[in-house]
């Protein structure tokens, strides 16, 4: 049955491989393994400098280990992430499927996170399957990483792996957030808030 959020309606072509040219970013997921435990898996919005709530970045993740199950500095976690991304010096995005990368304390609490579903380690396999599966669009000025997560998301609903209520609310609420004021210290020292 289709979900009652209409999801991407925005179709085009699609990039060869996922959009993979050169190499992968680094994955740590040979440090921190994502153990057979339930985990809470949240949508989580990284906020744009400007451009409106279109314009902030969406990814999945759940946490898969702290300073203390690995080597780690203290305040750190381990996360894997579902997410595309646009590679330095190339105009399109890229699924370069899960990845477990490292963000601090600070950081997590600067974004926004909304709660998608608690997961096995099973389900959380499938959704992996689900995104490193879902293709990548050719530039085009309107598709983009929000797009694309709706997808991914779709199909786990469709998959019984995420409840359509819990997602349609997450997604609402995703996308009025409002960007991230960027003060010019910040903007002339390139801070940024992406850790992966």
């Amino acid at each position: 049955m289709p979900c009652a959020f209409n999801l991407s309606a925005i179709d085009g072509p699609e990039l060869p491989n996922f959009g993979r040219e050169g190499y992968a970013p680094t994955d740590l997921d040979w440090i921190h393994k994502d153990r057979d435990r339930d985990a809470d898996v949240h949508l989580r919005v990284f906020r744009a400098p400007e451009g409106g709530p279109r314009w902030n970045h969406w990814s999945i993740d759940w946490r898969v280990g702290s300073s203390t199950e690995g080597p780690m500095k203290a305040g750190q976690s381990a996360i894997r992430k579902l997410e595309i991304q646009q590679d330095p010096g190339h105009m399109h995005l890229t699924n370069w499927g899960p990845r477990t990368g490292m963000v601090d304390a600070m950081t997590a609490a600067a974004q926004d996170a909304f709660f998608l579903g608690r997961l096995s380690l099973a389900q959380r396999k499938k959704l992996e399957c689900i995104a490193a599966e879902e293709p990548v669009r050719v530039p085009d000025g309107a598709w983009n990483c929000q797009q694309w997560l709706k997808n991914v998301l779709e199909k786990a609903v469709e998959a019984d792996l995420l409840e359509e209520d819990t997602v349609t609310q997450a997604i609402d609420s995703a996308a009025t957030v409002p960007n991230y004021k960027v003060s010019k210290a910040e903007h002339d020292a390139g801070n940024s808030r992406y850790i992966m």
